[in-house]
């Protein structure tokens, strides 16, 4: 099999981006269930293809000397050069498991042809022999098949035509009169025969490798550094003129469970119930992919397995998160002032999402059995420890934020749907007031988590490989799938003009680093805004 190249990784760069959402760390335990995801490839995206596709198939063909016999003369075409231009290529298919690809093209040829014993069998000759090729025709026809996982391409048969009046060939620079006619058969001949030769082996050096290739950018596997990844082919079809593919994906965890969460790990999620969005139709983008948000739960769970959500207030100020253990201290009976205070957080459960049926991809965290304990290290050298377990649910927003381009999580907002202090009797006997500490949780705690998280950006919505680039158009979710749309860019070679950018927020007085925000906007003529990249320089520093 020809080494492949990737026409098309900006689709499964794409996926695998989209898949991570919401995933920091993708892991799994052993013991595991595949998830759910689709693609949708469209016309659209189909043409696309099509318009690249040519770079595949190289513009000059260098072929080698060639040795004919005829009669008593022996010619010899050589140091042939011949120049080949695809004008069109388009793809589509004209039956289930099947795919035709149609290019047309226009060429020319220049060469020598040497001629020995062409007089009566004596003497030789050195002609200059030229080809243009105004316009020709060729088919390839697959048979497309799901085997193991990925897609096998097999080519079904090709078709090339020239018509006679498209082609023509001269000789020069050479006075073989009386055996013109045989010359030109001869050279009309083998340059059509090469040329149908050689494009005919498109079919199969180059255009299947393509498609396995365009197929192949859907399926992926590899390895972070807590687990190993895979999507595979589980069946495909063709609709609405573009191809549709269903995929498992899978993702395995190499290590045990934490000791802080090993006793309450009682396995990972399935898929959640639901019926997976339809993703064809005339708003679908180049490419459209769909999964369950089983897979985002599976990576949550694997967070809380490896212990990444058994934290402490020093891991909590680590991210960025301030949070006033004294103001809550001074709230509580029970500690007096000067006492320092720290705090535990461990979860009996992993956190999971549900999604809502929304145009905005809002889904909903829920936190299970969240054990807080609020340690007060006391003057006198005592300690007090407030040992609270609490339920939460968190509604956030996942999408897509113009003003600096990157797709973002917001939380909008938190509650408590359950609190359960350890010996409540006795706490209330020393003061504690359960329905007050929820109250400040509401009112005080959760408030400030929100304000200081604000919008966090996941990634930017354009991801770029080699010369291409996959740009992240929309997310929707239903009651059980996030879907995305992707677009496709070939970002220009020679791209020497500059685009028009603008300052258009900032602030208008001193400001702490953490509110110095400064929001820009930009457009080309040839590059989407998206993939646009900006550099600020602020007292000669960039």
């Amino acid at each position: 099999m020809p080494t492949k190249r990737t026409l098309l990784s900006p689709f499964g760069l794409a996926a695998l981006g989209v898949l991570s959402l919401g995933v920091t760390t993708l892991a799994v335990p052993a013991a595991h269930a595949q998830h759910d995801a689709q693609t949708y490839l469209s016309q659209k995206g189909l043409d696309f293809i099509a318009q690249e596709a040519p770079s595949y198939l190289p513009k000059v063909l260098q072929p080698p000397a060639y040795d004919l016999a005829l009669g008593c003369m022996d010619l010899q075409q050589r140091d042939t050069v011949i120049a080949i231009d695809v004008d069109n290529m388009s793809l589509t298919m004209p039956e289930d498991g099947r795919i035709r690809v149609e290019l047309t093209f226009h060429g020319s040829a220049s060469g020598e042809l040497y001629i020995d014993d062409i007089y009566a069998c004596f003497g030789e000759v050195t002609c200059q022999d030229t080809v243009d090729v105004r316009t020709g025709t060729a088919i390839f026809e697959y048979d497309i098949m799901v085997s193991n996982g990925d897609a096998d391409v097999v080519t079904r048969s090709t078709y090339f035509n020239v018509k006679e009046e498209d082609f023509k060939f001269d000789v020069h620079g050479c006075a073989i009169d009386d055996a013109l006619n045989s010359v030109v058969d001869f050279g009309e001949e083998y340059f059509i025969n090469y040329l149908e030769a050689k494009i005919g082996g498109f079919a199969e050096e180059r255009i299947g490798p393509m498609l396995e290739d365009m197929l192949g950018g859907f399926v992926y596997e590899g390895s972070l550094s807590l687990a190993s990844y895979k999507a595979e082919l589980r069946d495909m079809e063709f609709t609405e003129g573009g191809l549709s593919m269903k995929i498992d994906a899978d993702i395995v965890d190499r290590f045990a469970p934490a000791p802080c969460v090993e006793a309450y790990d009682r396995g990972g999620p399935g898929d959640l119930e639901g019926i997976a969005p339809v993703l064809t139709g005339p708003k679908a983008h180049h490419a459209n992919m769909t999964f369950n948000l089983g897979l985002v739960n599976k990576g949550l769970y694997t967070f809380w397995r490896r212990g990444l959500l058994c934290l402490t207030d020093q891991h909590v100020e680590s991210l960025g998160v301030a949070l006033d253990l004294n103001m809550v201290g001074a709230l509580l009976p029970g500690f007096p002032p000067g006492t320092e205070f720290s705090f535990e957080f461990t979860l009996k459960d992993y956190p999971n999402i549900r999604p809502h049926d929304s145009d905005h991809s809002q889904v909903t965290f829920h936190l299970a059995g969240v054990n807080i304990d609020l340690h007060g290290d006391r003057p006198d050298g005592t300690r007090n420890t407030l040992h609270v377990e609490v339920d939460m649910a968190a509604t956030a927003t996942i999408g897509i934020n113009p003003a600096n381009n990157s797709i973002f999580a917001h939380l909008d907002n938190a509650r408590i749907l359950r609190m359960v202090m350890e010996d409540e009797r006795k706490a209330v006997g020393e003061g504690f007031d359960v329905a007050r500490i929820s109250q400040m949780v509401h009112d005080h705690i959760l408030p400030s988590l929100l304000d200081q998280v604000g919008p966090v950006p996941l990634t930017g919505p354009a991801f770029s490989f080699g010369s291409y680039a996959a740009i992240l158009g929309e997310m929707t979710t239903n009651d059980a799938y996030m879907s995305a749309g992707v677009d496709l860019f070939k970002i220009p070679e020679n791209d020497t003009s500059a685009p028009d950018t603008a300052i258009v927020d900032y602030p208008s007085m001193v400001v702490s680093p953490r509110n110095a925000i400064v929001h820009v906007q930009g457009s080309d003529d040839e590059i989407p805004f998206e993939l646009l990249q900006y550099q600020l320089t602020v007292d000669g520093e960039t």
